[in-house]
């Protein structure tokens, strides 16, 4: 269920493309705490990735950070730790395919 969750998350956030969204109300919205912990687990690390992948999106446009957006922002890049996330069980075992994706989105 959970997974479902966020994946309807991560859908809800790639059709909004981050217009009208309020950073420092995503940056404490439980669906965002839940996908930044679901990338520690195998089971919901997928959906996780792609919601914290178009989180990651929805803070940018054209490659510079959106004022509005700087409290996710913040919240994102210490969470989204390239070298913890590729020494993860799940990355280990599935070929990383998500973890290149996330690598994509904050480079």
């Amino acid at each position: 269920m959970r997974g479902q969750v966020l994946h309807a998350f991560a859908a809800w956030l790639r059709l909004s493309a981050g217009a009208g969204l309020d950073g420092p109300a995503l940056a404490s919205h439980p669906l965002t705490k839940a996908a930044m912990e679901g990338l520690k687990s195998t089971d919901t690390f997928e959906d996780a990735s792609d919601a914290v992948c178009e989180l990651v999106l929805c803070t940018s446009s054209r490659g510079s950070p959106e004022p509005q957006m700087m409290p996710l922002v913040q919240l994102l890049v210490p969470a989204v730790n390239m070298q913890q996330l590729c020494s993860a069980p799940q990355c280990l075992s599935d070929g990383s395919h998500n973890v290149c994706q996330l690598g994509l989105c904050i480079s």
